[in-house]
């Protein structure tokens, strides 16, 4: 474990020290290329490359020197289903209404609005 803080370089031990990244972690995180084997052995195809790219827009991942590791949990982040294909895009952006949605809702109320003006 001393061998793995010393790796990191002086600003990431000083992280580890002050508990706001456990080496736990750290230890569990792998390279994108990892994951991708782990993803290809399933028969999911999927390049390290849009991995990498994917964590480092959502901010999913660690910076330790030049490599970009993933832990399980920010995978698990990654790959939530969220409404739109805009919030898995950017997963910061605010929750929008789709235009599938808005076009079901105003159906909807066509309906209620014209059985309303209806002469009982």
């Amino acid at each position: 474990m001393a061998l793995l803080l010393e790796g990191l370089g002086p600003e990431a031990a000083a992280r580890v020290a002050a508990a706001a990244l456990q080496p736990e972690v750290i230890m569990a995180a792998q390279p994108p290329e990892y994951w991708s084997a782990r993803f290809a052995a399933r028969g999911l195809r999927m390049s390290p490359r849009w991995l990498r790219e994917k964590v480092l827009k959502a901010g999913l991942c660690y910076h330790v020197d030049k490599r970009v590791l993933i832990s399980p949990k920010q995978l698990d982040e990654l790959f939530l289903w969220r409404k739109s294909s805009r919030e898995r895009d950017d997963p910061t952006a605010p929750a929008k209404p789709s235009k599938a949605y808005k076009r079901a809702l105003a159906a909807l109320q066509a309906r209620k609005n014209a059985s309303k003006k209806r002469p009982t």
